[in-house]
């Protein structure tokens, strides 16, 4: 069985030459598809949001054609 790889917020960022900021903000489009992992709290209303977040190498090709 092969093991798949996720990616970072900060993996990704530097793959696109983006902020994190930036990053977070596309990826924050894809929450909920197949592939996006988040590990962060589910109660977003406290004022931190902070989250993990990982995403598959599947759906981060498909959001690198949805950008380009």
């Amino acid at each position: 069985m092969e093991e798949t790889a996720y990616y970072s917020v900060s993996m990704i960022a530097k793959r696109w030459h983006f902020s994190e900021a930036k990053t977070s903000q596309v990826l924050e489009k894809y929450r909920g598809h197949t592939g996006f992992m988040d590990f962060g709290p589910q109660n977003r209303k406290r004022k931190r949001k902070y989250a993990i977040i990982r995403i598959h190498p599947a759906l981060l090709k498909e959001i690198e054609g949805a950008l380009s």
